[in-house]
This record gives structure tokens, C-alpha cells and sequence, in this order.
């Protein structure tokens, strides 16, 4: 992995990690998908997923795009990736209804 690209994934989500940026897309019904990012750190990317968890219906459909150190393109669930990073918001949000 060249000096530049190892750099990358170390900001993203320190050693150990594989992933370089992540770009969001939201799609709402009825609406075309937005793209949002480059999102840098991991933190940054938790903090943009939980207010749009917060803000947007439970209609809209949040899929992240990692892109890794070779190139590769991961798609996740927005939600379930912010629960298995955040679980302690996530059981916040659940005490509080």
C-alpha cells in the first residue's frame, strides 16, 4: 500500500482499518438519491448518519459507500452500520419512547 493511501485509512478509523473515505446516499421515496461526502473519518460519518436517522423519515433509505485501500467498493446500511458503531445511542434513543 503506497505512503498516501495508508495515510487515508489511518484518518479514517485509525490502524487496523481497510477503509479510505466513505460517501453516503440517501433516497428518499418518490425522490431521487442524494449523494453525500467525502466523509474522511469514521467520527464524521457517525455524526452525518445520526442526524439524518434523527431528521429524515424512517422511510429514507441510508446506504454507505466505502471505498477501500485497493479501490473496492463496500455498500452498507446506513442504520445497522450507525448501530453496531453507536450502540449507545442507539440504546438511548430506545429508552427514550
Amino acid at each position: 500500500m503506497d505512503e498516501k493511501i495508508e495515510s487515508e485509512v489511518r484518518r479514517y478509523a485509525g490502524d487496523g482499518s481497510v477503509v479510505r473515505r466513505a460517501f453516503v446516499i440517501l433516497h428518499e421515496p418518490g425522490m431521487c438519491p442524494e449523494k453525500k461526502g467525502a466523509f474522511l473519518t469514521r467520527t464524521h460519518l457517525d455524526e452525518f448518519v445520526e442526524e439524518v436517522i434523527a431528521c429524515r423519515s424512517q422511510d429514507t433509505q441510508i446506504t454507505i459507500a466505502e471505498l477501500t485501500w485497493n479501490d473496492d467498493l463496500w455498500l452498507v446500511c446506513g442504520r445497522e452500520s450507525f448501530e453496531m458503531s453507536r450502540p449507545e445511542i442507539v440504546e438511548y434513543w430506545m429508552d427514550r419512547d
